[in-house]
């Protein structure tokens, strides 16, 4: 990531909010994705600009359970980021929250995704050894 920028960290899975960069605001949650050795958390500042709100459970092309319909999708036309709502005891696996009363006082993390390498700029590496 340091030698290629965000954009390319946004290009190896297919995300299932979107083809992006993924951001959240809990550590915890992010250190869920690292599977084995160090792990590495990046503090960046990002701009969203219009953000799209992802609440579809499911899509009618997959049939897996959980799964939202932007899975590898561009960014939403007129937005320029989307955004899901991380329900508590929900770890690793987010799924979105469709009602406003589950985001207030069920609400563990939020999942952000960007689009362009832009949106992002880091401001501090750590390694969790």
């Amino acid at each position: 990531m340091a030698d290629t920028g965000f954009a390319a960290t946004g290009k190896t899975d297919p995300g299932w909010y979107g083809g992006g960069i993924y951001l959240t605001n809990d550590s915890k949650y992010a250190l869920e994705y690292c599977k084995t050795g160090p792990k590495w958390l990046v503090l960046t500042a990002a701009t969203p600009g219009n953000i799209y709100p992802v609440t579809e459970l499911n899509s009618s092309t997959d049939t897996t359970p959980g799964l939202a319909s932007l899975k590898g999708k561009a960014c939403e036309p007129g937005y320029q980021s989307h955004i899901t709502y991380v329900p508590k005891g929900n770890l690793p696996h987010a799924h979105p929250v469709t009602a406003p009363t589950a985001i207030d006082s069920q609400l563990h993390a939020v999942e952000v995704v960007l689009f362009e390498g832009g949106q992002v700029l880091p401001l501090f590496i750590f390694c969790m050894k």
